[in-house]
């Protein structure tokens, strides 16, 4: 009777001792989310008006900066054009349409215009630092996208913010009207889209 005893007690050790070493698993799925929100900012000091032009061959100037902030990724292209799909990319006098500022065919290269014949307008500008390009005609515009555009600033690197000093002037020939000519130009800024081998890692 005794060892009966005994080995049952040994027996019910054993079987404890398994249960208090056991090890308890469980295993639970959490969605995890987040949002990427890039950004990119485009900002113009002001309209650009030219407000001494005086006629008899004299040609004046003005500039406004063109500002682009951004975060992005893969970066941008800024682009700019002049008019509308169903415009030209004239300065027309507000009063008498038969008036007009023709935009610049070519290049001119002495920044005073001196080259370029009277009643013409055309632009240049520099990024950052850098130096003015001649003066030229831009592009009329072409579907709201500034694929048409003449490119001012065009990158791939990350967060590549960018100033760019853009200049128009404009030469009156002696018989051009006194008056108010316009038109309208377009500044587009557009992100590059990401490669698809892009991971989390590369932002």
């Amino acid at each position: 009777m005794l060892f009966s005893i005994i080995l049952t007690l040994i027996f019910a050790n054993l079987i404890f001792s398994i249960n208090t070493n056991a090890q308890l698993k469980f295993k639970a799925k959490q969605g995890i989310q987040f949002t990427l929100n890039p950004t990119l900012k485009l900002d113009i000091s002001s309209d650009l008006v030219i407000p001494d032009l005086m006629a008899s061959d004299n040609a004046d100037s003005n500039e406004i900066t063109v500002a682009v902030d951004t975060n992005v990724a893969n970066g941008y292209y800024l682009a700019a054009t002049t008019g509308t799909s169903s415009t030209n990319t004239d300065l027309i006098n507000n009063s008498n349409s038969n008036y007009k500022f023709a935009s610049l065919a070519t290049n001119a290269s002495i920044s005073d215009m001196a080259n370029v014949s009277g009643n013409t307008w055309g632009y240049k500008f520099k990024v950052g630092d850098g130096s003015y390009s001649n003066y030229s005609g831009l592009p009329l515009d072409g579907g709201d996208t500034g694929a048409t555009g003449t490119s001012l600033v065009d990158t791939t690197d990350i967060a590549d913010s960018k100033t760019v000093t853009f200049q128009i002037a404009a030469k009156a020939a002696a018989d051009q009207p006194a008056g108010l000519y316009t038109n309208t130009i377009n500044f587009y800024a557009v992100s590059h889209p990401l490669p698809e081998d892009k991971t989390i890692d590369d932002l």
